[in-house]
């Protein structure tokens, strides 16, 4: 498998045009669409920021910035992809990442702007194929998390728990005083989602080329 990777990593083919800007008029048409059911602070999940982490990645062709993003959103969407299915299926969302697709009090509309959640994986997949991981994506991540965490705690409510930094799946915690839970969710988020994804994408994809290591390098050397 290893071997294939590496095959497709050294691939000299940049990614399409035609992917790059159906990709970014989408997220600017999500972004404008999706501001009509939330405030602007929304915009600080993680998941929202990396869509135009992502866009920007795709037109820099960079490997930092695109496993940055395979790293931060890989497992959660995909989690979310699962308990989505499983809804559909079942009518219960087990795992409670989804749980608002089928709430009867969200418009059609919002529903379908999340449906990005189920493309996202398979993008950031096929780009970890063309390009390899970035080993630095870790320390890119770390670094993110106590900025945006911080942040995140400074605007959320008891009705919009950003990144669950109040308390765990969404809701408010009352155990602990909040700033001592920011932080232990910070480290909770590091140690349990993004080191363990870190080191089973290091496992399953070999790293970038060596001339693509740099992360603003647009174009494969000749």
């Amino acid at each position: 498998m290893n071997d294939l990777l590496r095959t497709a990593r050294a691939s000299k083919r940049p990614i399409p045009r035609s992917l790059k800007w159906t990709y970014t008029l989408w997220v600017i048409a999500w972004s404008i669409l999706y501001k009509q059911f939330v405030d602007w602070n929304h915009y600080l999940w993680l998941c929202h920021l990396g869509n135009a982490i992502i866009a920007v990645g795709l037109w820099t062709e960079s490997p930092l910035l695109l496993s940055w993003q395979a790293l931060s959103l890989l497992i959660p969407d995909l989690i979310w992809t699962t308990d989505f299915v499983i809804g559909l299926l079942i009518g219960a969302t087990p795992l409670g990442s989804a749980w608002y697709m089928f709430h009867p009090s969200f418009p059609p509309l919002q529903k379908g702007l999340a449906l990005f959640h189920l493309f996202v994986p398979w993008l950031l997949i096929c780009c970890l194929v063309r390009y390899g991981y970035d080993r630095r994506a870790l320390l890119l991540q770390v670094g993110f998390c106590w900025l945006i965490f911080p942040v995140s705690y400074l605007v959320s409510s008891e009705t919009d728990n950003i990144n669950w930094v109040l308390g765990p799946f969404g809701q408010v915690q009352r155990v602990v005083p909040p700033p001592i839970f920011l932080v232990v969710a910070i480290v909770v988020y590091l140690l349990v989602l993004y080191v363990p994804a870190h080191a089973l994408l290091c496992w399953l994809v070999p790293p970038p080329c060596p001339q693509r290591l740099r992360w603003n390098d647009v174009r494969p050397s000749s």
